[in-house]
């Protein structure tokens, strides 16, 4: 039987973000200059795939950082990025990225970098792999100049189950304070299940507070904090957030249950 997972992606630039899709229709993308990719699972059956396209006036690269597992380090000690790809998009170009995406990823970041500096960046690039302290002198020194992307992602898994998704644009994720909504979670209900998948965006440990509803009832729960921008996880204070980090997380409709908050996380 067909499975049909709705994924809930989060990120935060110090908060959360959220966009919500069912199945694999994605909602309408928002474009940006850095487009946050919260969830990618390539393992036990999974494949991604992610989609890029320039909306800009001119030709543009596209520099995508991946972060690995969740290391539970906050900076100056997180690992910083797993790998990274480049790319150049002609205007109105499509890029389709599948097989090169690492096995280790397990959330990413795209970055448009004008095309003047598309190479020297994608070098510079690729010296910031495994360096967080690096990894940030790259972003202050290249993001926000190249073209507008805007980005989908696609997941295939066991079954006949997928899911898709829209990348997270700058504009998506709002102002302080942050606060979003995740709108329906649900575990083995009518063959449907949601994952939570949220990313840590800015450059410090952040710590999230995460209330579940159910039929009118409020859990409060706490999180460990997400370490450092790209991570990915579900989050608590003492318990910090790296960039890059990520961690997926199962509802059941009031909270996700011990053990799972940490499972499949990285950034």
């Amino acid at each position: 039987m067909k499975k049909l997972y709705v994924v809930i992606t989060l990120a935060l630039a110090l908060g959360l973000l959220v966009g919500l899709v069912a199945g694999t229709a994605a909602s309408a993308a928002q474009v940006g200059k850095k487009i946050q990719i919260p969830s990618i699972n390539i393992e036990d059956g999974w494949s991604t795939w992610i989609h890029g396209q320039n909306v800009g006036d001119d030709d543009t690269g596209a520099v995508v950082f991946f972060w690995g597992e969740y290391s539970e380090l906050c900076p100056p000690n997180s690992p910083g990025p797993a790998a990274v790809v480049c790319q150049r998009i002609v205007e109105d170009g499509v890029w389709t990225l599948r097989t090169a995406i690492p096995t280790e990823a397990k959330a990413a970041i795209i970055y448009s970098v004008d095309k003047e500096v598309f190479d020297q960046a994608c070098l510079e690039a690729h010296d910031a792999v495994g360096d967080d302290s690096a990894w940030l002198q790259w972003k202050g020194e290249y993001q926000g100049t190249g073209q507008p992307l805007a980005a989908g992602v696609m997941r295939f898994g066991p079954y006949g189950s997928s899911s898709s998704y829209i990348g997270i644009s700058e504009a998506m994720e709002g102002e302080p304070p942050y606060e979003y909504y995740a709108l329906y979670l649900v575990k083995e209900y009518q063959g449907e299940n949601a994952q939570l998948s949220i990313q840590n965006s800015g450059e410090y440990c952040v710590s999230v507070l995460i209330e579940y509803r159910t039929n009118g009832y409020l859990s409060t729960r706490p999180h460990p904090a997400l370490r450092g921008a790209g991570a990915r996880r579900g989050l608590a204070p003492e318990d910090g957030g790296n960039r890059g980090d990520t961690c997926q997380l199962v509802g059941d409709g009031v909270h996700p249950g011990g053990p799972a908050l940490g499972s499949h996380c990285g950034a």
